[in-house]
């Protein structure tokens, strides 16, 4: 799929702050566990074109940047080999160097929700799976749409 300069540039823009490059990968494991693939790969992709790290990357998983681009692609079947190795050395690009220090990222995102709720500043759960129902299904039919 081809990138609009906009995405492009407003991804890179936000990669430049660490967390949100944190939130990205975050993500991307939280869709895999989920089972959709297909955004996990994409948050992937935006997080390795947002940070042009995908030589770089490559190169530590001992790859051609052509395979990495295949194995995060709409398409894209790593795997868990490979996927693993490539969480990992994405961990390290962003300073994060054991299991325990990602999850505490995910534990942070998790208090900082907990805090929320204190503050009674909460979303109904069914509004909750709705809206990012439809940002799967954004996602999804941009991905499709690239492919024809």
């Amino acid at each position: 799929m081809a990138l609009t300069r906009e995405f492009k540039e407003t991804v890179m823009e936000l990669c430049k702050n660490p967390e949100y490059c944190k939130g990205l990968l975050l993500e991307a494991l939280e869709s895999y566990l989920e089972g959709d693939v297909v955004v996990g790969n994409s948050l992937l992709r935006d997080y390795l074109n947002g940070t042009q790290a995908f030589g770089e990357v490559a190169s530590d998983l001992q790859m051609q940047e052509a395979g990495l681009r295949r194995m995060v692609s709409p398409v894209g079947n790593a795997t868990a080999k490979y996927l693993f190795r490539l969480f990992k050395v994405c961990q390290e690009r962003e300073g994060i160097r054991s299991a325990e220090e990602f999850l505490g990222c995910l534990a942070g995102k998790v208090e900082r929700a907990r805090a929320s709720a204190e503050a009674n500043r909460l979303v109904p759960a069914a509004e909750v799976e709705a809206r990012f129902a439809a940002r799967r299904a954004a996602t999804r039919t941009q991905l499709d749409s690239s492919d024809g």
